[in-house]
């Protein structure tokens, strides 16, 4: 199915056209306002269509008051969006997208959390107290929101903003490692290490770019002023969080940059000599990677974070075995030796 727009209807330079997968709700904002159609779709295949009547919707839900509580949230908070959707705040809305209307954006930490607890008092969420206490604790940092899914089981939802930053080399710079629960000094606390791409979770209503931004000026702020930002994707992956104990799902908005100052100054860098003595042997599966320069931002709460950059292979195969790198990458770090820039 093919979704189109054109100047006379929409805010557009010419047609635009997009494609309509299946499961896509059409108009939603109808529901919630006085909305007229800004563009139209075309059928290129058999399909079914299921329509929902607005005030026959209100009736049933006004039927349930915890159903009405939810229902009148999430309502308020999409017709808010919906009228803040103008450049530059964010994009115009269409009749499939309005801008930060996903459910995390529009419902609140609580009704979540009761979500939590009626499933678990159901026993339809198979759920340790310790996993009920960090999601709970997670909802409350607004950081993920639930839902139910048509199994009437918890699904975890959690927006994130992921950076990919490139060197003039074609190397990426990967988060490989932290310090914390120390005093704020490079070998104080507990080291902890993992290979991933710097990311953050995007805070309840914080719209894709300001995550981005805040990304930047609180875990990599010393490269910052050195990185141009390019093109953004999307990305969606589904799997259990052996953490939390339920299905999680995670849209990220993946930000494409380059850095454009391999030797920017002032920034804390350590590199081990290649002829080293007392090298532990679980570093040998690391190969030449562990002769990179390695990286040291502390981020806003002061701990110490260790960055290093590798090439797309490297960096697939450290996050794909990660377990088994683990020793390696931790006995790399400890072995590093710290000189202020």
């Amino acid at each position: 199915h093919v979704y189109t727009q054109t100047p006379s209807t929409s805010v557009v330079d010419g047609v635009v056209s997009m494609p309509v997968r299946g499961d896509t709700w059409v108009c939603e904002a109808s529901l919630w306002s006085e909305w007229v159609t800004v563009g139209k779709i075309a059928a290129v295949t058999r399909s079914k269509v299921f329509s929902m009547h607005a005030d026959k919707l209100w009736t049933l839900v006004k039927e349930a008051p915890s159903v009405r509580k939810i229902s009148t949230t999430y309502a308020r908070n999409f017709h808010k969006q919906l009228t803040m959707a103008t450049p530059p705040l964010g994009d115009y809305p269409t009749d499939l997208y309005v801008p930060r209307t996903n459910v995390a954006d529009l419902l609140s930490p609580q009704v979540d959390i009761d979500v939590v607890r009626s499933s678990v008092v159901a026993r339809t969420a198979d759920m340790s107290y310790a996993q009920v206490e960090a999601l709970t604790r997670e909802l409350q940092l607004e950081k993920c929101c639930v839902t139910l899914d048509k199994n009437s089981r918890l699904l975890r939802t959690v927006l994130m903003a992921v950076l990919v930053l490139v060197r003039h080399d074609g190397r990426r710079l990967a988060e490989i490692g932290r310090r914390e629960g120390g005093t704020g000094e490079l070998a104080s606390g507990t080291l902890t290490a993992y290979c991933r791409l710097p990311g953050t979770k995007r805070r309840r209503g914080e719209s894709p770019t300001l995550a981005i931004q805040r990304l930047l000026k609180e875990d990599v702020w010393e490269l910052e002023p050195f990185i141009r930002l390019a093109v953004v994707r999307s990305e969606t992956q589904q799997n259990m969080s052996s953490k939390f104990g339920c299905e999680t799902v995670y849209h990220k908005m993946i930000q494409e940059a380059t850095m454009y100052d391999a030797t920017a100054e002032n920034v804390t860098m350590s590199r081990l000599d290649a002829d080293v003595d007392g090298m532990p042997k679980e570093m040998d599966s690391l190969g030449p990677t562990k002769f990179q320069d390695v990286i040291m931002m502390k981020n806003q709460f002061g701990v110490p974070v260790f960055f290093t950059w590798l090439t797309l292979d490297e960096f697939d195969d450290l996050r794909e075995k990660e377990e088994h790198f683990k020793p390696a990458l931790k006995a790399w770090l400890e072995m590093l030796t710290w000189v202020e820039g």
